[in-house]
């Protein structure tokens, strides 16, 4: 469960901004919230959309969550003198040469951590791990510069790991590498709990979809209901496992290329899953019967819904965190609402799982569907050209205004400013 993100220098990101899922003090739209049995102080919101102009970098504040799981996920490959992949505020001399700090709250196991670091892309300035298993603070390690530890319980055996980690590596990582379990349990919420997508790259979790139904019948019918829910009016569909040689794709490559892929992996050890889905169709003579089309002869909305469906049911199925840049794309404002009704309803969502998406479907942005610190907005700054992070909670708005009508008429910032006399024409 993710209760607050923190970035520095990252991207467009110059000052720090702080993206937070703890819910403010309003007293509406109970299901929207997470009260948990042991932190009950802080209470956790189930969603959370972002939007702004292009270019305002709310990209940005997904992104830097995916890159510190990357870093993070990454780190035990690092080998010595391998760069770190972190770009920080480039706008900026000054910020062009400081490190990026990452810094991050979540519950894992009934257990509420915190956890960040300094890192640039050829060290790790300063690290830290802190839980609070009964409320209060505790020390699980402070990397207080590259080299120097500073530890208050397991000194011994944190000391001996310590030395075994390299400049370019983080503490977390290889502690976890060396089975020490304190750090194990924080490492595990990075690896097991984010389900992130980055600027609609769909292709994996396409992938990741057909495998699912094609394993398991109960979960092939989950996507199935799924993919009826949408109205997309297909009738079943069916999942075929081929060979890597038997794809379009492959195919297509010169022989040359062929033969150097076989010669270097063994193609048996690779399997593909194809997607056919079936129709209704009617005949010359009135009757019915049903006609297959391959997944990629349907629409594109279709096919990111089928993309989407694996890891959304998924993730509502395990309590997970789905986080998604421009959810709405190819998908109808109903179909997105629908989606974080899922997340929003106990029923559908038994295991608390959240949704973090950025969009610019304005038809969202109604105070049926999302409390006010739910809704979060980027904007560009005019002088730095920096990542300015704000919710709709921080802007006093009244609980009864219609937030689409004052979002298009620039009451909340982030939204693009468009020169209406200038115009633009194509040299003859």
């Amino acid at each position: 469960m993710l209760i607050e993100f923190k970035v520095e220098n990252f991207y467009s990101i110059k000052e720090p901004i702080v993206f937070s899922m703890v819910a403010g003090p309003d007293n509406v739209l109970d299901y929207n919230v997470i009260t948990h049995n042991k932190y009950k102080k802080n209470k956790i919101l189930k969603s959370a959309v972002i939007y702004g102009a292009n270019a305002s970098g709310k990209t940005n504040v997904i992104r830097a969550l995916n890159v510190m799981e990357k870093i993070i996920l990454e780190n035990n490959n690092r080998q010595k003198g391998d760069r770190i992949k972190v770009i920080p505020f480039k706008l900026d001399e000054v910020y062009k040469n400081k490190p990026t700090k990452f810094d991050i709250i979540f519950i894992h196991d009934d257990t509420k951590y915190a956890y960040g670091f300094v890192i640039d892309q050829e060290k790790v300035h300063s690290e830290y791990l802190y839980f609070y298993p009964n409320g209060r603070q505790s020390t699980i390690f402070e990397r207080i510069t590259t080299n120097q530890y500073k530890f208050t319980k397991d000194k011994e055996e944190q000391e001996v790991l310590s030395k075994r980690t390299i400049s370019n590596r983080l503490y977390l990582g290889n502690a976890t590498e060396w089975n020490y379990e304190p750090c194990a349990k924080a490492f595990e919420w990075f690896k097991e709990m984010l389900r992130t997508n980055i600027s609609g790259e769909m292709s994996n979790w396409a992938d990741y979809t057909a495998s699912l139904a094609h394993q398991n019948k109960t979960q092939k019918e989950a996507i199935k209901c799924l993919l009826s829910e949408a109205d997309l009016n297909i009738q079943d569909y069916i999942t075929e496992e081929k060979d890597l040689d038997e794809d379009p794709i492959f195919n297509n490559l010169t022989d040359k290329l062929k033969e150097t892929i076989k010669s270097e992996i063994d193609l048996s050890d690779f399997k593909l899953i194809s997607v056919k889905t079936t129709h209704t169709a009617r005949k010359m003579d009135g009757t019915l019967y049903e006609e297959m089309f391959n997944m990629s002869e349907e629409s594109s909305g279709t096919q990111k819904i089928f993309q989407l469906s694996g890891p959304l049911l998924d993730v509502l199925a395990h309590g997970y965190i789905l986080i998604i840049d421009e959810l709405d794309i190819r998908l109808h404002p109903l179909l997105v609402e629908n989606i974080v009704k899922k997340f929003h309803d106990p029923k559908q969502n038994p295991k608390n799982a959240q949704l973090i998406f950025t969009t610019h479907n304005t038809n969202l942005l109604t105070q049926t569907l999302f409390r006010r610190d739910q809704i979060w907005f980027t904007e560009k700054d005019t002088e730095s050209s920096s990542t300015n992070l704000y919710s709709l909670l921080d802007l006093g708005v009244r609980k009864d205004e219609n937030l689409e009508k004052g979002y298009l008429a620039g009451r909340y910032g982030a939204i693009p400013f468009i020169g209406e006399e200038s115009i633009c024409r194509w040299p003859e």
